[in-house]
């Protein structure tokens, strides 16, 4: 009899989590979002739609905006949606980049913007003319070292998984070549390099449902190794990895974490372990396209929440046609606490899903149009329920 008495105790334990886990997965329905006008920003003769990042300044309300077309940097006034300075980056001459592979930038004025020169692996400050006033060569932190375990993470950095300083250290996000590693190494994602004093520290290895370093190249490179983070009003860094539920709290100071749960509500077709081979590229595309997965994380201040994208999972698709290859997305919105407080779906296909900001006037994503003559932003405003 006590033995019966012990086991429904159990069962009941066990079933008490299991609601506690769902009610969690699942959240408190206490905001959402309402679509407003989009947002839309000018574009000269010399300026393209397709940019791949962008950094929007707070205290200036402005939109800084890489434009691959002539490589520069375009600075828009977000109430007005012009162009009110640009920021040249110079092909020839003595100013010019050694490879011109610029992946990410920081504005911090228009005569310092930070540079990162991802196949030189070299941090470059210019003027607002593209005149270099500095070249910190970066490489050397980069090399796999087999007998350290702190591996380097390879540098790639995106709007969603940005260029960041704060108190005079640079953030450079990346993800692993899955190179290299040996068991006892930690594959770290992020590098963290002091600006004034010239160290570097890595840190943010992958969680362990990613099954440690012998199964990372079971993960798609582009889709689930890449990060994301942002940044809150304390400095700290909220990473959310692709395959991971869970988000983590980096305290910058002493680079301790803590992890909660900030995932979409649908668990069907969530991949949550590594897959039994090493992947090649349409494997990795199928993985993508029919799993539910994560992407960016978007800190907005001003409300003082997160927004998290969970891109669904995709079954009608062809392989050879990227047009098929659009997956809905759904906002996941966390409060202060990082408690899941609402969660929304978008109507709309995305096709740049990485592209996104924040302002007073809501939540931005990029959206690629017909309309050559203007940068296009959906905009969705915050509300409560």
């Amino acid at each position: 009899m006590k033995q019966i008495i012990f086991l429904l105790a159990i069962i009941s334990l066990v079933g008490c989590e299991s609601n506690k886990n769902e009610q969690d997965r699942i959240g408190e329905a206490n905001y959402t979002f309402e679509k407003t006008p989009n947002t839309l920003f000018a574009l000269d003769e010399t300026t393209t739609q397709v940019g791949a990042y962008i950094q929007f300044d707070t205290d200036k309300n402005q939109l800084i905006y890489l434009n691959p077309g002539v490589r520069n940097i375009c600075v828009f006034d977000f109430q007005t949606g012009e162009t009110i300075g640009k920021v040249e980056i110079q092909k020839e001459g003595p100013h010019a980049l050694q490879s011109g592979n610029i992946q990410g930038f920081y504005y911090v004025n228009p005569d310092s913007t930070y540079l990162y020169d991802y196949w030189s692996k070299q941090l470059v400050l210019i003027n607002q003319k593209g005149e270099i006033l500095e070249k910190i060569d970066l490489n050397r932190y980069f090399i796999p070292d087999p007998d350290n375990i702190e591996n380097p993470p390879y540098i790639y950095p995106h709007t969603d998984a940005p260029m960041k300083i704060v108190n005079d250290k640079l953030i450079l996000q990346g993800t692993t070549l899955k190179t290299h590693l040996a068991k006892h190494q930690n594959p770290n994602t992020t590098a963290i390099y002091n600006l004034l004093t010239g160290e570097m520290t890595f840190c943010n290895p992958y969680p362990s449902i990613y099954g440690g370093v012998e199964n990372l190249d079971k993960w798609g490179f582009f889709s689930y190794l890449m990060p994301s983070y942002t940044l809150n009003d304390s400095g700290e860094m909220i990473l959310a990895f692709p395959a991971d539920d869970a988000i983590s709290v980096v305290d910058l100071n002493t680079l301790e974490s803590r992890s909660f749960f900030a995932g979409y509500s649908d668990s069907k077709n969530i991949r949550t372990s590594p897959a039994g081979k090493a992947q090649n590229p349409q494997e990795e595309l199928a993985e993508y396209l029919e799993h539910t997965l994560y992407a960016g994380i978007f800190y907005d201040p001003y409300n003082q929440l997160y927004y998290r994208l969970a891109l669904k999972s995709l079954k009608d698709y062809h392989v050879n046609d990227r047009t098929t290859h659009v997956k809905d997305i759904s906002i996941i919105i966390l409060d202060k606490e990082y408690k899941k407080v609402g969660e929304y779906d978008l109507e709309e296909k995305i096709n740049v899903y990485r592209n996104c900001f924040v302002s007073p006037a809501g939540f931005h994503i990029h959206l690629i149009t017909e309309d050559d003559d203007h940068l296009t932003y959906l905009t969705f405003k915050p509300v409560r329920v």
